[in-house]
Order: structure tokens, then sequence, then C-alpha cells
């Protein structure tokens, strides 16, 4: 499905093109060096802004591995325990601490995000067994396994901590004014073209095209 975009393509003004001449004009600009060596004063992170450099981390009460996650093959870890009273959680015999519950049971489209990352880190990972290379993965706990976990609780935290405001900034959004089905009929948006709602074809018979606007 393409659609027609206008975009700069000349000196002289611009250009109406399809999406994919559009998808081509980006990757030209920006997908490569120069692009990154002129506008680097512009790319770089301004810790003025509120966009702190490096690692994202909770401003306190961050998590803390309080025992050790066993690194030796025997002591594997199978499976992950939470307490929510302490709340401590538990990933084989190691504990970190404190993980909120809001933190523990945080999902995104129904899939749990501890859960999902500990699946493809345990003793026996997660995932279909089908080919001789799925049987290659880590015998033993990796201490580079327990940062990531601690960067992705952080996450986790910061995520929880901003839900009040987003909650807040939604309510605004929704008791704002409208945008009315007149106003996109006469702005020409609706009624919407017979062709848009036809499901995407590969353009090979092997179905390996990466985009098919």
């Amino acid at each position: 499905m393409s659609r027609l975009v206008c975009f700069p393509c000349s000196p002289g003004g611009s250009t109406c093109r399809s999406s994919e001449d559009l998808l081509a004009y980006i990757a030209a600009v920006a997908s490569h060096p120069e692009y990154t060596t002129r506008f680097r004063e512009d790319l770089e992170v301004d810790e003025s802004a509120g966009r702190p450099y490096g690692r994202v981390l909770l401003p306190y009460d961050r998590p803390r591995c309080v025992e050790e996650i066993p690194d030796d093959a025997e002591t594997m870890p199978e499976k992950l325990a939470y307490d929510p009273v302490a709340p401590d959680l538990w990933v084989g015999a190691g504990r970190i601490s404190p993980v909120p519950l809001t933190v523990r049971k945080y999902e995104v489209s129904g899939m749990n995000i501890l859960n999902k990352w500990f699946g493809y880190h345990r003793r026996k990972p997660a995932g279909k067994q089908r080919l001789e290379l799925d049987h290659e993965f880590a015998r033993r706990w990796l201490p580079s396994w327990t940062t990531e976990l601690l960067e992705l609780l952080n996450v986790l935290g910061l995520l929880v901590r901003e839900e009040p405001a987003q909650a807040a900034l939604f309510d605004e959004v929704c008791a704002g004014p409208l945008i009315t089905v007149t106003e996109l009929i006469t702005a020409g948006v609706l009624p919407a073209p017979a062709e848009a709602a036809k499901a995407l074809k590969a353009t090979s018979d092997a179905g390996d095209a990466l985009f098919d606007l």
C-alpha cells in the first residue's frame, strides 16, 4: 500500500512522492556517519534538560543484590520467588531487595517482564529447542546477568513511578477538545480508502521482504 507524501527533495520546493520514497529519503540522509558527525552536538545527551547520561537508575530505594546469586553449575537458578512483605526477589538462592510488588507484577500486553527476562536466563531456558544450536546456552549464572537484572529493575521502578503523572496527563488530554468526524471528513482524512484496510503482502514469493508499504 502506497501513500503520497510531500517532502523537500530539491532547492525549488517540495515534491509529492510515495511512502517508499520517503523511507528511502530518510535512510539516505540520516543513516551514515556524516549525519552523526555534523549533528554530534545536537545528538549528545543534555543532562541539564533532565536526561542523565549513562545507566538509568532510581533516585533512591534502588534494588541491590543483598545475597549473591550463585554462579556455579550446581546451583544455577531455576525459578524466581517473591516475598511481598520484605519485599525481596529471590533468584534461585540469591536475593535482591527492595523490589516493590508493582515492579514484580509489571506487564506489557499481558506479558510479565521479569518472568520473560528470567525465562531466557534460567537453568533450562524458555523457548523451543528445535535446532542443535538451541541447546547451546550458559550452564552457570553470569555476573553480567546480575547487573542486567538490576538495571531492568531500575527501569521498571522508574516506569511505575511515572504512572500517576501519566494518568493525570491522560485525564487532561481526555478532558480537552475533541476532533469531530465532520472535521476529519472536511480535512480529507475520512473516509479511509478501501486499500487501507487490505493486509500487507510480501513482495516476493519467499515472503522475506523487509518493508512492504
